[in-house]
C-alpha cells in the first residue's frame, strides 16, 4: 500500500507524459493498437508488454485512455489521425458511443486479453 502511494505521487493518474488525456494524442505513421479488455483482466500487463517489445508504439504520452478521452468530450478527429500509438479501453464496460468506438476500431490492430471471470472477480 505504501509503495502505491509513493508511485501515485511520482506518476499520478493524470500525468501527461503517461496518459492521454491530459497529454496530447500521439501522432505519427502506422496503425494504432487498441487494447480492449474487462477491468482487472491484465490490461496494463499487456500494455507494458507492447511498450517494451514494440518501440515504434512508445510515444509520449505512453497511451490513450479512450474511456477518459471520450468522457472529457475531446475531439474524435484527433483519434482518427493517430498512428503508431496505444489505445486502452474497457468498452463495453464503460458507457461510450458505439459508433465512435467501431470507427476507431476499424483503423486499429485489436488485442483482447482473456482472463477467467472468477479470476477477474477475485482481483477486485
Amino acid at each position: 500500500m505504501k509503495l502505491r502511494r509513493i508511485g501515485s505521487r511520482v506518476f499520478p493518474h493524470n500525468n501527461p507524459r503517461c496518459v492521454c488525456p491530459p497529454g496530447p494524442v500521439p501522432r505519427g505513421p502506422g496503425k494504432p493498437i487498441m487494447v480492449s479488455s474487462l477491468m482487472r483482466s491484465g490490461t496494463h500487463l499487456l500494455i507494458d508488454l507492447i511498450l517494451n517489445n514494440f518501440p515504434s508504439h512508445r510515444n509520449s504520452p505512453l497511451y490513450v485512455d479512450l474511456d477518459q478521452y471520450l468522457a472529457a468530450g475531446r475531439p474524435v478527429a484527433d483519434l482518427m489521425e493517430c498512428g503508431d500509438c496505444l489505445i486502452k479501453t474497457h468498452h463495453p464496460q464503460s458507457q461510450m458511443n458505439d459508433a465512435v468506438v467501431a470507427a476507431l476500431a476499424r483503423r486499429c490492430h485489436i488485442i483482447h486479453p482473456v482472463r477467467s471471470l472468477s479470476e477477474v472477480r477475485r482481483s477486485l
